[in-house]
């Protein structure tokens, strides 16, 4: 790149100015002309080298006219299955900014984070699944059943009927011939670190767009002397600065903390377990919640968008489609 090409160019020559000025030193008078003549040398070398991380209005408007004028098919904006939620993120995700959905167990954050990489993948967007929470075989029968509207309890149990069989076959010799760029990974004690490594390889060997970690309190800890909050911090802050490092879209679940008092009140960000981070670090919290009569499931989840520096805080209603592993659109299908 253009910032390694400068960095190369400019280690020789501080290398010699340094040489430089070490020969000045020993020929100074005092000790203290001696320090003078290396420090007047090291001022000179900080002050003429470029700062990569500033750059000119001009030159940040020259990227600006660049990016806007994308085609819609270059502009990697990745849509998520539900397109009332991708008019409230411009569009869908968008890679460098990272994503909460946030949930007490049960509820949805997992189908929704594996429906939102399985759709990706179909649309032809490389994603990767890090599942700290369930095993591989689980995580393909939710993208199975998604996929092919099949019954999720029937795979579990193994008893699919001969229709949906012939259907999950005509799906899989689909996926052999033609290719989806959709990766899973249930690495027991599953690190920040490791979560990291795997991407980059990822992002450097197929291309990369998407990941979903599931789920963050899950991931263990690198260091067990600190405390679960700080161990919680360093986790977000890592998924946020990779998001930003590999241009990618980092969709991460997160457990709700609700209490019996909270039942029948949407959730709210402080429910977020060991909170005090997560929400500062996300672009995108969106905490959800099954709509309940007289604890009778209604066959709808409502997103409740918490925080969006995309676009605007709302509720969004979906159909909670369980029984195919999948969230839908309330008026059409996944």
């Amino acid at each position: 790149t253009r910032a390694e090409l400068r960095d190369a160019a400019q280690r020789p020559r501080i290398a010699l100015a340094l040489t430089d000025s070490m020969g000045h030193a020993a020929g100074a008078e005092t000790p203290d002309d001696a320090l003078q003549a290396i420090l007047g040398t090291i001022t000179g070398l900080m002050e003429a080298v470029e700062p990569d991380d500033v750059v000119s209005i001009e030159n940040a408007l020259a990227e600006w006219e660049k990016k806007i004028n994308q085609r819609d098919e270059n502009s990697r904006i990745i849509p998520t299955p539900w397109q009332s939620l991708n008019s409230k993120l411009a569009g869908g995700l968008h890679p460098g900014r990272t994503y909460i959905f946030g949930a007490r167990p049960g509820v949805g954050k997992s189908l929704s984070g594996v429906n939102i990489c399985t759709y990706a993948a179909h649309k032809g967007y490389p994603a990767a699944i890090f599942s700290a929470e369930m095993p591989t075989f689980e995580v393909t029968s939710r993208i199975v059943a998604a996929s092919t509207g099949t019954n999720y309890g029937a795979i579990v149990k193994r008893d699919i009927d001969a229709d949906d069989d012939q259907q999950i076959r005509q799906w899989i010799n689909h996926i052999r011939q033609s290719g989806m760029p959709l990766y899973l990974a249930d690495k027991p004690g599953m690190t920040v670190e490791s979560i990291m490594s795997q991407a980059r390889a990822l992002k450097r060997r197929n291309g990369l767009d998407v990941i979903f970690v599931d789920y963050l309190q899950l991931i263990k800890e690198s260091d067990s002397r600190v405390s679960r909050e700080r161990q919680v911090a360093h986790i977000s802050w890592s998924l946020k600065q990779l998001a930003k490092e590999l241009d990618i879209a980092v969709v991460i679940a997160a457990q709700l903390n609700r209490n019996s008092a909270q039942e029948n009140t949407p959730p709210q960000l402080n429910e977020l377990r060991e909170s005090g981070s997560i929400e500062q670090d996300a672009d995108v919290v969106i905490l959800i919640d099954k709509v309940m009569i007289e604890n009778q499931f209604q066959g709808e989840v409502m997103f409740y968008i918490r925080k969006n520096r995309t676009g605007e805080l709302c509720e969004i209603p979906l159909a909670g489609r369980g029984h195919v592993a999948r969230i839908d659109n309330i008026n059409n299908n996944f």
